[in-house]
C-alpha cells in the first residue's frame, strides 16, 4: 500500500525533474554572457581591469565569437574602412547581444565556445602584450570561475517555490 501522499511527492518531482533541462540552459547562457562580457572588456596600459583583452585597434575584441557545437574559426579583416582615430583603424567593440542570439536554439548541456581566431592571437595569448603579459582566456576564465562558483550554488541549489520538500 503506498504511503500516503506519495503520489503528490512523485507528481511535484516530476514536474521539478522537467525543469532542469530549462534551467541548465538558462544557465550556461547566463555564463556565456557573463564571459563573454568579461573577454571583450578593454585592458589599458597597466592591466586594469584584471580581466579582458588588449585594445589597440580593436580588432582582437571585435573577432570573438560564440558559437554552439564547433569553434567558429571566422575573425574580422583587417580593413581600412572602419573609423580612422589617428594612424589606428578602430573596430567597433563586439556586440553582445548578436552573441548571444548565436544561443537561440541551445539545448541543455550542449557545448558553448568562446573563441578567438585573429593570427596574432597565439602571441597575445602567449603574453606577448603589455596590456595582457599573462594572456586573456585563461587569466579572465580564472577570474570568472571564481565568481561563477557563488552564482553556481546560489542558483541550480534553490529549489522552486512549488517543491513540496
Amino acid at each position: 500500500m503506498p504511503v500516503v501522499g506519495m503520489d503528490a511527492f512523485r507528481t511535484a518531482l516530476r514536474k521539478e525533474a522537467a525543469a532542469i533541462p530549462e534551467m541548465v540552459t538558462a544557465l550556461q547562457k547566463h555564463a556565456v554572457a557573463d564571459l563573454f562580457g568579461m573577454l571583450a572588456t578593454p585592458r589599458d596600459e597597466r592591466g586594469s581591469p584584471p580581466f579582458g583583452s588588449p585594445r589597440l585597434t580593436g580588432r582582437f575584441i571585435a573577432s570573438l565569437r560564440v558559437s554552439v557545437g564547433s569553434p567558429d574559426a571566422s575573425y574580422e579583416p583587417e580593413l581600412s574602412q572602419h573609423p580612422v582615430h589617428g594612424d589606428k583603424v578602430l573596430y567597433p567593440l563586439p556586440d553582445e547581444q548578436d552573441a548571444m542570439n548565436r544561443l537561440a536554439g541551445l539545448q541543455a548541456f550542449q557545448r558553448v565556445m568562446v573563441t578567438q581566431s585573429v593570427p596574432y592571437a597565439r602571441d597575445i595569448e602567449g603574453g606577448f602584450s603589455r596590456k595582457t603579459p599573462r594572456g586573456v582566456f585563461l587569466n579572465t576564465y580564472t577570474t570568472f570561475a571564481a565568481a561563477a562558483q557563488s552564482y553556481k550554488i546560489a542558483t541550480i541549489a534553490r529549489p522552486s517555490s512549488e517543491a513540496p520538500f
